[in-house]
């Protein structure tokens, strides 16, 4: 597969797909050169981590933020209760 046909395929810019196979030690000149079977795979699989790896790191910054609201919330009900004493 040409490396160009493979970025189309992964729906990301031809120079990341040089980039990766770059990291991967695959050394590709132009996006006209040929990729064997196994390289794709391994070029395909590093785009899957990484997304996996992107989509995780979501994830827990969403949690962090859900707990930090969380946290707030308690607080603020808490700050309500307290006043609602002193009344």
């Amino acid at each position: 597969m040409r490396v160009y046909k493979l970025a189309q395929k992964l729906d990301v810019p031809i120079s990341k797909v040089i980039e990766v196979a770059s990291e991967l030690g695959i050394k590709v000149e132009t996006s006209l050169r040929t990729l064997n079977d196994d390289q794709v795979k391994k070029i395909k699989d590093k785009f899957i981590n990484n997304v996996t790896e992107m989509s995780n790191e979501m994830n827990d910054e969403m949690n962090d933020e859900m707990n930090d609201s969380t946290s707030l919330i308690n607080k603020r009900k808490l700050f309500e209760q307290s006043n609602q004493n002193i009344i």
